[in-house]
């Protein structure tokens, strides 16, 4: 097997592991903007129904703009509890980084071949080049999931302490 072909193959996993990565960021993007939307909306007609009451003579109590107070907070809590915002972001941060591994050992790559095609380490620094992608496109997926794990274990402590304040 050719050096270049194991360049090829090291880039190739880190393509995939890119696709990844931006596919997944789908679904918490659009979630999260939703609940941030609601989280607006709600929140602006919550206030609004006490002064709406107020102002005319309809029979809707003001006691509902207490609701959507409560579920525009239900949807911000929600957001947080389950991280569809911090999820999105983390994607997109890693699928960043490990494109910029990608583009960077392309341009190493590059110079390897545009030097002398006769050199003696030519397939050394080309194979050194594909360890070194693989080792950075690794680094950033470990650094994601580790910052996966502190973002789970920080929204478990912040659950547990709003319940524990609103026990008895």
């Amino acid at each position: 097997m050719s050096a270049l072909a194991v360049y090829e193959w090291a880039e190739s996993q880190c393509t995939e592991a890119f696709d990844w990565y931006m596919a997944r960021r789908v679904w918490p993007s659009r979630v999260s903007k939703l609940l941030r939307v609601m989280t607006i909306a709600l929140g602006v007609i919550g206030s609004g129904v006490p002064f709406f009451a107020l102002a005319s003579d309809s029979h809707i109590s003001s006691d509902w703009g207490y609701l959507g107070l409560l579920v525009a907070a239900g949807c911000l809590l929600g957001d947080r509890a389950f991280g569809f915002s911090a999820s999105w972001s983390r994607y997109v941060r890693t699928a960043i980084s490990i494109e910029s591994e990608i583009a960077s050992a392309r341009a190493e790559l590059l110079s390897v071949l545009a030097a002398n095609p006769l050199h003696k380490d030519r397939n050394g620094l080309i194979a050194q080049i594909a360890v070194t992608l693989i080792a950075r496109t690794n680094e950033a997926v470990s650094h994601e999931t580790a910052e996966w794990i502190e973002d789970f274990r920080g929204a478990q402590e912040e659950l547990r302490g709003k319940a524990g304040t609103l026990g008895p």
